[in-house]
């Protein structure tokens, strides 16, 4: 017997930033029917058996959407109260620092995930620790978030933080990422997709255009618009970049990286040193229904999921897999030099 599905509430609104009006977030319209949908990554499959656990995929969709939203509002709350500078983190068994807006929007995505779904959660933020990916792996779903992506950026002072949440998909042991939604909270700007659904943006909950496709090739008609950390380039990266001939790195935090390349604003965005799954899950989904991807450097291939203690390798993630094909046997090339 199949247990009753959870209801489903829809009455988010996203809090502006101080000294900003709030705005309501408005209804979005969600088509999950594939029909007419030009995506070489829909998997039917992968569909069928979210509609067997989720019901309605509009509703459920949108839900997560504003779970995320509700999340970036829960951080902006933080900083509004006290201040993103003013916060005292604290440091988690790898090191890295936690504030209270991390825990806040990790707490808000827990509830709001729970009230609609019964996928299990995995969080970076989870207070007991990350939990093994033999917690899920025999589940056919489930949630995968970093509920403030660029803490130290934010704790900074920097704005360019995001909350990432993916829904992974467990067939025959091998986990893939089918739906990704990341979320600006200082720009109120959310990006959404799935396997089944385009790309979707919206901007202080109103449906935001994504930007023209700029004509030429990247690195043969125009100079590629490629993206960094704010971390202070290696050796290995600058001769990365003196391969590519460009003349000005955009740098910003976070999983924005993904957002900003796939909605066509930028190229290319080269990663040497490791990551966490939840640093890129939600940004590949995008990045591959756009027609790019996210490319393993150590492999060659898409970044797979479900490693040993969820880490990553170097990778590149750029709008086109063409470009990628192109460009990752001469980054290892010289990586290996």
């Amino acid at each position: 017997m199949k247990k009753p599905k959870k209801s489903i509430s829809t009455d988010a609104s996203y809090v502006a930033r101080p000294k900003r009006e709030s705005k309501p977030l408005k209804r979005a319209m969600f088509r999950s029917n594939v029909s007419g949908m030009s995506n070489d990554f829909q998997t039917t499959a992968g569909q069928s058996a979210l509609l067997e656990h989720a019901g309605n995929l509009d509703r459920f969709y949108e839900s997560t959407v504003f779970a995320v939203e509700y999340a970036a509002q829960a951080i902006n709350e933080v900083v509004e109260k006290y201040g993103s500078q003013k916060l005292t983190p604290t440091l988690k068994k790898d090191g890295s620092p936690v504030s209270e807006a991390d825990r806040a929007a990790h707490d808000v995505l827990k509830t709001r995930l729970a009230a609609f779904s019964s996928f299990p959660l995995i969080s970076e933020e989870e207070a007991s620790g990350v939990p093994p990916l033999e917690s899920v792996i025999d589940q056919p779903f489930f949630w995968l978030a970093d509920p403030l992506d660029g803490t130290r950026d934010f704790l900074a002072g920097e704005t360019t933080f995001a909350v990432s949440l993916a829904l992974m998909r467990v067939e025959k042991g091998i986990v893939t990422p089918y739906f990704g939604c990341i979320a600006d909270p200082t720009l109120q700007t959310t990006w959404w997709g799935s396997r089944d659904t385009p790309l979707t943006k919206r901007r202080n909950g109103e449906a935001d255009a994504l930007p023209d496709a700029v004509e030429g090739v990247a690195g043969i008609d125009r100079e590629i618009r490629v993206l960094g950390s704010r971390s202070i380039p290696s050796e290995r990266m600058k001769a990365l970049y003196e391969f590519w001939r460009v003349n000005k790195i955009e740098r910003m935090g976070s999983a924005l990286k993904f957002a900003r390349i796939a909605e066509g604003s930028f190229d290319v965005y080269p990663r040497f040193g490791p990551t966490s799954e939840w640093d890129t899950a939600a940004g590949q989904v995008l990045l591959e229904i756009t027609g790019g991807g996210l490319f393993s450097i150590e492999t060659g291939q898409p970044m797979h999921y479900g490693k040993p203690h969820w880490r990553n390798h170097g990778f590149l993630a750029a709008s086109s897999q063409k470009l990628i094909q192109e460009w990752l046997p001469q980054i290892k090339k010289r990586l290996s030099d």
